[in-house]
């Protein structure tokens, strides 16, 4: 209700009021009204004001119903809410709830009448129906026409699956592994009648395109998201999840959740018969020591598909661990054998993927996507600044003795300083103190702006850089390591002007969400998105951006490939351009040469 404020000064909880108005009212009037704000900063109150709203109303959408009960005054119903977690689910009345989305009752309970069920014959590998490959595309599997490629990746893991064989879709990323891989679950489900349980793990920044493709492809699925705090799991769990408690008897066909999850609720999770797992980005299960590893091979699922653009990415030890989790024992893999040029070591190689060729399907771009449109990648290398020569310098300095040791005690140590080169290799302000002596004196916005580009190289370029491309109608992601680093960027951004989203792994799965999906409105008037290399390298569709920046490059050439992938995937409509940004003389050239 609308109270007036001399109304409410003696309610309990006025100092909230108090709180609300200093943040909100006076923020907003003094930005209104001082003549000394910029129309830049008025802009950016204004849109981020509007993404708060547009959020608000989502709150007021229902999502799903998940309970029902007669209260006093009738029958009412739990509703879930659009873009709030689960801790916020209400007791609503009927008739409130079925003038929001009479829709969505009626989805609870069809759900509620239908349990999942499995066709005994169909689980049982020895009266297992023979595979009949299908040409075109089930109706079942809707929104969008698959690709002839994508259905012979479905046709692959259905084929194997029939043979009782685990698998790995390798396909490049952008190839759409993803709608491959639920269009698989719809086949399984529909046309050999198992129901599920089936437990799908993801990293929880592609939870959000998983999603979208559950809600797309396959409508019919009940798939639920498990995740959020404590409060919100246990309501998944007395709501969503089990019949009368029973782990043995769900009442959903998919969950999808996170590595995160998997090992947090692992005692509760594993108790579940799970008839398929499917884990994306499977690189993560290169360490057979690692806890997700262990966790997850005691969930004990007969039917297994890892997901991975990137199957082999340091040492074959990797590839071995990934086979063992899906048949262990099945291939022998020497872990030995070095991945050098060698003619010794192709051969090895090619014996080993003969091997591994029944249980692992890989498709690239240029072989199945003739319409894709090309991708050019630029190396452009840059001065250090001074300030940067400086700091460079004096780590190189400090660190002399260091540097020149054989001793094995020095790893860490030798590892610490490159990171520290890098550092100085992007911005000075990544060091303490930096920014507040570089920008003492510096109070106008102005000044503050040219003190943050001047003192980088990498500044000066971006600065340049992103001028032309938005006045060409570009759109830009911009990719870096480190966290400071996308800290600093988003100040440029600020101080010039430039409307942009940020995605790292500080940020939680509803923001994630809100800022990748703003970014890609049809209307949106975002011009950059900043992502941190690992966080916003997996699994994430932002083809509504056509250039792609590498602020810096990773040890790892897959990470950055993953990156570039965000952009250069099926649906991409424009050529796409990724700018590698190098510091001259310095150790990021080494990086590249990697």
């Amino acid at each position: 209700t609308w109270e007036p404020w001399t109304e409410l000064t003696s309610v309990r909880g006025f100092r909230r009021l108090e709180n609300y108005y200093r943040k909100v009212v006076e923020a907003e009037q003094f930005l209104v009204q001082d003549p000394d704000v910029a129309p830049e900063e008025r802009e950016k109150y204004t849109l981020d004001r509007e993404t708060y709203l547009e959020a608000l109303e989502d709150y007021m959408k229902v999502e799903r119903v998940i309970g029902e009960q007669i209260g006093t005054d009738g029958r009412e119903y739990f509703v879930k809410w659009k873009s709030l977690p689960y801790d916020s689910c209400t007791w609503e009345s009927e008739d409130l709830v079925s003038e929001l989305a009479q829709n969505e009752i009626d989805r609870y309970l069809d759900r509620s009448s239908r349990l999942p069920t499995s066709d005994k014959r169909e689980s049982n590998l020895a009266t297992r129906s023979p595979y009949k490959p299908f040409r075109t595309q089930p109706d079942y599997i809707k929104f969008g026409q698959l690709r002839d490629f994508q259905l012979a990746g479905i046709n692959f893991l259905a084929h194997n699956w029939c043979k009782g064989n685990n698998v790995i879709l390798a396909d490049e990323m952008g190839l759409g592994k993803t709608v491959q891989s639920v269009s698989f679950m719809s086949w399984l489900i529909h046309d050999r009648r198992q129901e599920g349980p089936f437990l799908v793990v993801v990293p929880l920044s592609t939870m959000p395109a998983w999603a979208d493709t559950f809600n797309n492809w396959t409508p019919d699925l009940n798939y639920i998201v498990y995740n959020g705090n404590e409060a919100s799991r246990k309501i998944l769990r007395e709501h969503e999840l089990l019949v009368d408690g029973n782990p043995r008897k769900t009442k959903f066909n998919v969950m999808l959740t996170t590595y995160e999850y998997i090992l947090l609720d692992s005692a509760f999770l594993s108790q579940m018969k799970w008839q398929f797992m499917a884990v994306d980005e499977a690189h993560r299960l290169k360490n057979r020591d690692s806890q997700l590893y262990v966790k997850l091979m005691d969930f004990g699922a007969p039917s297994r598909l890892l997901i991975t653009g990137t199957p082999l990415q340091n040492e074959l030890k990797e590839l071995s661990a990934l086979m063992d989790f899906l048949m262990p024992g099945l291939i022998n893999i020497n872990d030995d054998i070095p991945i050098d040029d060698s003619e010794a070591t192709r051969q090895a190689l090619d014996e080993l993927m003969k091997a591994i060729s029944p249980y692992m399907i890989r498709r690239v771009k240029e072989n199945v996507t003739s319409d894709l449109p090309g991708k050019t990648e630029k190396i452009i290398r840059v001065e250090l600044s001074d300030v940067q020569l400086e700091y460079y310098k004096n780590i190189l300095t400090r660190n002399y003795a260091a540097l020149n040791s054989g001793t094995k005690g020095q790893k860490q140590s030798l590892l610490n300083i490159m990171m520290e080169l890098k550092k100085a290799s992007n911005h000075p302000f990544m060091f303490p103190n930096a920014e507040d002596r570089i920008l003492e004196g510096k109070t106008g916005r102005e000044d503050q702006l040219k003190a943050l580009v001047t003192s980088s190289g990498k500044m000066m370029l971006l600065d340049r850089l992103l001028t032309r491309l938005k006045a060409d109608g570009h759109r830009v992601l911009i990719f870096s390591q480190m966290v400071k680093m996308l800290d600093i960027i988003g100040d440029y951004l600020h101080l010039r002007g430039h409307q942009y989203q940020r995605l790292d792994g500080t940020i939680a799965a509803g923001p994630r969400r809100q800022a990748i999906d703003h970014f890609n409105a049809p209307d949106s008037k975002d011009f950059c998105f900043i992502l941190s290399t690992r966080a916003g390298g997996l699994g994430i569709n932002l083809m509504t951006a056509d250039t792609v920046i590498l602020f810096d490059s990773d040890w790892n050439p897959q990470a950055d490939l993953q990156a570039m992938a965000r952009a250069h995937r099926i649906g991409q409509k424009n050529p796409v351009t990724i700018y590698r940004f190098v510091s001259k003389d310095t150790v990021e050239e080494e990086v590249l040469e990697r």
